[in-house]
């Protein structure tokens, strides 16, 4: 659970390996992020390259500057493309930058980073997309916006660990 940033020279002799519940990273000297979610790890890469043995698959892929892989056991997942320094930017700065994401999949990453419990229908939500840099350290702050960017979007406190957000426009 949870998000790394590597810094990590080039060295044979002394692999960097990051292992997760899906698979391992091997380093090549290089910069990147990992995160775990809860049926994936995305690796995001912001310099050079890493090697990713995912488990289940026969041989390891390369990933490079610039892509992203989202992966699970067995599912060699797709490369996207990403903006390395913005996602570094961001990471350091404690923000989550999104580009037409699903709501529901940007409400997962606000609860990774808030005490409790954000409750919410995915399939409820499906239809709504967002775009935005959210602050991952004021996790309320970040609500608010999504309040003022999405008329009718519904986000209960309803103790400070659970948060209920729902869509009444879209049942």
């Amino acid at each position: 659970r949870g998000e790394i940033l590597v810094d990590v020279a080039p060295d044979r002799d002394r692999p960097f390996v990051v292992s997760t519940a899906h698979g391992s990273i091997r380093a090549l000297g290089t910069r990147f992020l990992v995160s775990r979610e809860a049926d994936a790890t995305v690796l995001s890469m912001i310099e050079s390259r890493v090697e990713v043995s995912i488990d289940g698959q026969p041989r390891p892929l390369v990933v490079g500057a610039g892509q992203r892989l989202r992966f699970g056991s067995g599912d060699a997942g797709e490369l996207a493309t990403v903006d390395g320094e913005l996602l570094e930017t961001a990471w350091q700065r404690h923000q989550l930058v999104v580009r037409n994401e699903p709501l529901g999949k940007v409400l997962e990453q606000l609860a990774r980073h808030r005490p409790g419990v954000i409750r919410y229908d995915a399939a409820a939500l499906a239809g709504l997309h967002v775009s935005a840099v959210l602050p991952l350290d004021d996790t309320d702050r970040a609500l608010q916006l999504l309040i003022n960017n999405f008329p009718g979007l519904r986000i209960r406190t309803l103790t400070p660990y659970l948060v209920v957000v729902d869509h009444p426009k879209t049942r």
